[in-house]
């Protein structure tokens, strides 16, 4: 019975202790970019929170390819607090399904995730199944909206909805449509009057409500293509 009561007390003693320390977590550590287009950027912020004892520090941020980039605008993350990473990724001539992870290196203790990404690069020559979208491309100006054409190719009616924009930067007109079999409607985007001035390159992400869930993103930028 004794050896029970000390077992009890020290399974206490390390719950008390699970977190202690610099901590970091996201959630989820992986996001799936579905359809991309070939020579094109996309982006996804995760956010890092750390629900440990210490301040986070961040010394670097390591892509597993050269396709990826993540750049460090935060190097600490106080306790309780969560900060945002980028990660983009060019697809380039690619094809095919890839993976793409981006290490994090730190004071933080205890498991520490790598920031996944999953890409299905297309030719845009090639129809890519389920839902299409045109321009595969949006060239955002600074006062003229843009906008997307989002096409249902299947004889089964579909709801397309948004599942990652960049929120602060980017007004979309409509999260979520019905398409009828076959059917085609637009999505009209704009920039914020409170985004930030100079070149950008940001991508929206469309999940149809087929049973693959398939996904599409969109990569948006208001840097002229030659």
């Amino acid at each position: 019975m004794a050896g029970i009561v000390v077992f009890a007390a020290t399974g206490g003693s390390l719950a008390q202790n699970v977190l202690s320390g610099p901590r970091i977590k996201t959630d989820p550590e992986v996001f799936d970019f579905g359809l991309v287009p070939q020579d094109a950027t996309v982006s996804h912020t995760f956010w890092l929170h750390n629900p440990g004892t210490e301040t986070v520090k961040i010394s670097k941020l390591q892509p597993n390819c050269g396709c990826t980039q993540a750049p460090l605008t935060d190097s600490s993350i106080a306790i309780g607090d969560s900060v945002p990473v980028e990660i983009l990724f060019g697809s380039r001539n690619i094809s095919g399904k890839v993976e793409k992870f981006t290490r994090i290196f730190s004071n933080a203790t205890g498991r520490v995730p790598a920031l996944t990404i999953r890409i299905q690069v297309f030719k845009t020559d090639q129809k890519p199944g389920v839902i299409a979208v045109s321009p595969f491309i949006a060239s955002l100006g600074a006062t003229a909206p843009a906008k997307i054409t989002v096409q249902n190719t299947t004889r089964t009616s579909l709801t397309v909805r948004v599942v990652d924009l960049p929120v602060r930067l980017i007004y979309l007109d409509n999260n979520e449509i019905s398409l009828a079999p076959e059917e085609s409607k637009d999505l009209t985007i704009a920039l914020m009057a409170q985004a930030p001035s100079g070149d950008f390159t940001k991508s929206i992400t469309l999940e149809a409500s087929d049973p693959a869930k398939t996904r599409i993103t969109v990569p948006i930028t208001n840097i002229q293509r030659e």
